[in-house]
């Protein structure tokens, strides 16, 4: 048994290969050595380790976006 013959929709859409723990490392690697990139490491390792999809990714950008917002209001009332 071959399978079954698409007819409807569109075209089965190829999958990409998955990031390695060496390529994950340079990209670490390759950030700056700034707030902003200690950020943008510790988000990437948070992704890497919970296999996150891009609906996660998307939950957690909001959610520190949120949290800056929150920040940013919590200094400027005291």
């Amino acid at each position: 048994m071959a399978g079954i013959k698409r007819t409807h929709g569109s075209q089965a859409r190829q999958q990409k290969e998955p990031l390695l723990d060496h390529q994950l490392l340079e990209m670490l690697a390759f950030t700056p050595n700034t707030l902003a990139g200690a950020r943008d490491r510790a988000i990437l390792a948070l992704g890497f380790a919970g296999a996150f999809r891009a609906a996660n990714w998307l939950r957690l950008s909001l959610l520190i976006l949120n949290l800056i917002v929150w920040a940013i209001l919590l200094q400027y009332s005291a």
